[in-house]
């Protein structure tokens, strides 16, 4: 079976809580793009409008066409903007900006290609079981799309007192994704750790500051600081998810359950009715050194949802809408797999 073959194939539409007035501090745009990674798209709009103070409710996936509200202060720069993968509407004002709890729910329309026979089989035996339990809500596999070949995670090893380990990765992981000019840069660091002056060469503005402060003597867990706000919050998230994703696991496997592999691992699904539960997972008390913004609330252990599908020869669109947090991915892995 085929996921994401194109980015049309899973299309989200993104449903935020926004109040509209006649004249306000922010302006509102509808933002849609393809083939763009979240924090990548969020700097492109940060250049264009020449401000960091952009408001988005969710990150959304690279790999799909989105469509999402953002807002923007002060008065609008155009009522329409087009560039090769994205594109803004204007859609009016607000008097807050848009924030993260601000997004409602989810809208997905998901196109599957080379369907098989035995998957089928399987979609149509968990579809009634899951429209009327639900779907275990483990964190999807792009919530933790920056974890090494090894399945550590870039913070971990500094959680567990090693802060240059942490640096290392961070300085050195390149994904398949990657352009070929960041591979190439990444090998040199990797190549070359420990000689802070030839690595401080290379010219990268984050990087560089890092292996400056480095030969100056600065401590690593300094440098690992200097890593943006955002990425740090989206490492430590991504490590306290995991640890979600894992208790949750524990919990299912007492009862009768299927074991599926995961990016991160092997996780449980249910073979029976299970009671609902909050389940919470800590987060590092280190994580606080690097930022104060992190919190983690108790997460529900099943969410549901009305599925909408259309059987074509090997093909199956599904539409459904999710709550914020839940993941699109985990509801196909239990449809197909479980």
């Amino acid at each position: 079976m085929k996921v994401k073959y194109y980015p049309e194939d899973f299309v989200v539409v993104e449903k935020t809580k926004v109040s509209f007035v006649p004249s306000g501090a922010y302006c509102i745009y509808e933002l849609t793009k393809r083939n763009i990674d979240a924090l990548a798209m969020k700097r492109i709009l940060e250049r264009l409008f020449k401000t960091k103070e952009m408001g988005m409710a969710g990150l959304k996936d690279r790999n799909a066409l989105t469509t999402q509200l953002i807002s923007v202060p002060g008065k609008p720069l155009f009522k329409n903007h087009q560039e090769k993968n994205f594109s803004l509407v204007f859609k009016g004002y607000s008097k807050s900006s848009i924030r993260k709890g601000d997004l409602i729910e989810n809208k997905f329309h998901i196109t599957l290609r080379n369907v098989s026979k035995k998957q089928k089989e399987l979609f149509e035996n968990n579809i009634s079981f899951i429209t009327k339990h639900g779907f275990v809500n483990y964190f999807g596999d792009q919530r933790f799309g920056h974890i090494t070949k090894a399945k550590k995670f870039i913070l971990e090893p500094y959680l567990n007192g090693d802060a240059e380990k942490s640096v290392k990765l961070y300085l050195t992981l390149y994904r398949k994704k990657d352009s070929s000019e960041t591979k190439k840069r990444k090998r040199f660091f990797l190549e070359n750790w420990g000689n802070w002056k030839k690595c401080s060469e290379v010219k990268d503005s984050v990087s560089r500051k890092m292996f400056l402060a480095l030969q100056q003597g600065k401590s690593f867990e300094f440098v690992l600081k200097m890593i943006p706000k955002e990425l740090l919050e989206l490492y430590i998230l991504s490590y306290v998810s995991y640890l979600w994703n894992k208790k949750a696991s524990q919990y299912m496997e007492q009862f009768s359950h299927v074991l599926l592999k995961t990016e991160i691992g092997v996780l449980a699904f249910p073979k029976e009715v299970i009671p609902e539960k909050m389940i919470s997972a800590e987060i590092p008390q280190k994580s606080y050194a690097l930022t104060n913004k992190i919190t983690f609330p108790k997460r529900k252990l099943f969410v549901k949802t009305n599925i909408v599908r259309h059987l074509k020869e090997n093909k199956i669109i599904l539409d459904f809408s999710l709550p914020s947090g839940a993941y699109a991915t985990t509801l196909l892995k239990a449809l197909f797999e479980q």
